[in-house]
């Protein structure tokens, strides 16, 4: 199987082993702005008196059975002006940013991955692509976040999963199409940021974690879909943050809760005016206590969900 590895930005990291997934399979309630409101798509609409946005949560890589999208993203999207992203993925495939993202993914200092990892490690690398029968000497150069990173990338894909069949690629597209105006939550070099500390300390851990995990990657996935499509971030949080937030809180700071509180004053500000946008962010940004619809909530925005 040819691995994609061109493009692996934070939107198509999908898993360091189980810290976006847990076993369990729960059917919750969420509480948003009104009491015992039951979430029924993973679209919100988020009101500051006459004004209002639409969020939408997202998965970066889809399979193309995914397809269609529940209807609540066309709905919002139908309404809105613009459609704001959280990065521009024109420029994630210049030549500029895939040499960025090559000096994070490999070594140029005479360091190879078998140096810096732990003897057991490597050695539970080479099990997994000799069961896989994948040529470990080609990727010698990587980092162990590269490493990490490919793997899961490949394991999503063994799925039928593709980022190019994301939430994020099909409305970049349907903009195009529309003449919709297209903007950002964040730059592209902000993203390599999140992703060179993603593993610091933890090397070992993650890649550890990876690989015990990867069995169960598929079943852990349709997990993840259940809570999104449902727009169920009690869910959501039980499934992918709970165990990061516990065991990786450096991680998950730099994933979720940094980049929260960033996009939070840029979305307050597009609420000041009748421009109406259509936000869309991992899904993940949206649950748990530091996610988008609970500070919003607790700002005092009405927050309601999109039925599907």
């Amino acid at each position: 199987m040819q691995i994609k590895t061109q493009a692996i930005t934070i939107r198509a990291i999908p898993t360091f082993g189980s810290l976006f997934f847990t076993a369990a399979f729960l059917s919750v309630f969420l509480s948003l702005s009104t009491p015992n409101a039951q979430a029924e798509s993973p679209v919100w609409k988020i009101s500051n008196g006459d004004n209002h946005l639409y969020l939408g949560g997202t998965i970066h890589m889809l399979a193309a059975n995914d397809y269609p999208l529940p209807k609540a993203f066309n709905t919002a999207y139908q309404h809105a002006h613009s459609v704001i992203l959280e990065t521009n993925l024109d420029a994630l495939q210049t030549p500029e940013f895939n040499l960025k993202m090559s000096k994070i993914m490999t070594f140029s200092d005479g360091n190879t991955l078998q140096s810096s990892v732990k003897k057991e490690t490597y050695n539970a690398l080479k099990d997994y692509f000799r069961q896989n029968a994948l040529p470990i000497n080609r990727y010698a150069h990587y980092t162990p976040l590269g490493i990490t990173l490919m793997i899961s990338l490949f394991e999503m894909q063994k799925t039928g999963m593709d980022s190019s069949l994301g939430v994020d690629q099909y409305f970049t597209k349907k903009s195009k199409t529309d003449l919709k105006t297209l903007g950002q939550l964040e730059t592209p070099d902000e993203q390599l940021r999140f992703i060179a500390n993603m593993a610091t300390g933890k090397e070992d851990d993650i890649i550890f974690k990876t690989l015990q995990e990867v069995n169960s990657i598929p079943a852990e996935l349709e997990q993840m879909k259940t809570a999104w499509r449902s727009g169920n971030i009690a869910m959501l949080e039980k499934v992918g943050i709970d165990e990061m937030k516990k065991n990786y809180p450096s991680l998950y700071k730099i994933l979720l809760v940094d980049r929260n509180n960033a996009w939070i004053p840029k979305i307050e500000t597009m609420l000041t005016n009748e421009h109406i946008e259509f936000v869309l962010v991992g899904a993940l940004h949206l649950a748990g206590e530091h996610g988008l619809i609970k500070q919003l909530s607790k700002k005092g925005y009405h927050v309601t969900y999109l039925e599907n």
